[in-house]
């Protein structure tokens, strides 16, 4: 961080802050799938995030220095500690999440497949803390809550190995929405972020491949104007590839030869 001065009759400052964090972080799940109908089927899934101390180490600088033109030089140390250790004192998370598959019947074994998702995650900010030798930091955050849908269609799923079955059939079509209670608490407003979401999941090789090219976009907002804060809107795209073994796919099989 900078603090520039439109006078010469000061000195600028600069802050440097410098962490490196390193440790394990681990969370529990469970899951369970059962068939409740002919074609369809039910998932339950929770996750459990234990409350931690990540080790971690700080060094801070805090210097004067002067600027000519585009040159800077360097005249005094006002703080400096070098590499002090301490540890963040991350809170517990809890996950739960829900989904409906359908699977309507085309020919043979081919479907098309239509999934709902539904989760709700949480996690208790008020409690993070930071200490680094003497020095404790609580800041002033709030507990945060994000729920989310989503909705994806299949048209063609399970094609005979060689039907020819075009791309678009092929493809996965994903849309969904969410809203977050952010752990961010600035002059007493939690903010809250907004967001809907746009995806593609297209096989890589044939209308049987488990293996997909991901393709997603999101559009959200951030904070709010009101109590003199900013609003901030934004777009994310996302691209991710999948490659998982298949009885059609020869990738993961080891060949053998007479």
């Amino acid at each position: 961080r900078k603090a520039l001065y439109p006078t010469t009759s000061f000195f600028h400052t600069r802050v440097l802050s410098n962490m490196v964090v390193s440790d394990f972080i681990f969370d529990a799940g469970i899951f369970y799938k059962g068939q409740v109908s002919e074609n369809g089927w039910f998932s339950l899934g929770a996750t459990y995030g234990f409350a931690r101390e990540v080790s971690a180490s700080e060094e801070f600088l805090v210097h004067t220095y002067d600027k000519q033109g585009s040159a800077e030089y360097f005249v005094d140390t006002i703080e400096y500690l070098d590499s002090t250790k301490g540890y963040f004192k991350l809170p517990k998370k809890l996950a739960y999440g829900m989904a409906y598959e359908y699977r309507a019947p085309l020919d043979g074994t081919a479907y098309r497949r239509f999934l709902v998702t539904a989760q709700y995650e949480t996690q208790d900010w008020k409690y993070y803390t930071e200490v680094f030798g003497d020095d404790t930091v609580r800041d002033m955050l709030k507990n945060s809550s994000n729920y989310s849908i989503g909705f994806q269609f299949t048209p063609y799923v399970n094609a005979n190995i060689g039907q020819k079955i075009k791309i678009w059939q092929l493809t996965s079509y994903r849309i969904g929405a969410r809203y977050n209670n952010t752990y961010l608490n600035l002059n007493d407003t939690q903010l809250k972020q907004y967001g809907i979401t746009f995806g593609l999941g297209i096989p890589l090789i044939n209308s049987a491949s488990t293996s997909m090219l991901h393709l997603g976009m999101e559009y959200g907002k951030r904070g709010t104007v009101d109590n003199g804060l900013l609003l901030e809107k934004y777009m994310n795209f996302n691209i991710g590839v999948t490659i998982s073994p298949h009885r059609s796919e020869g990738w993961f099989f080891k060949r053998k030869y007479d």
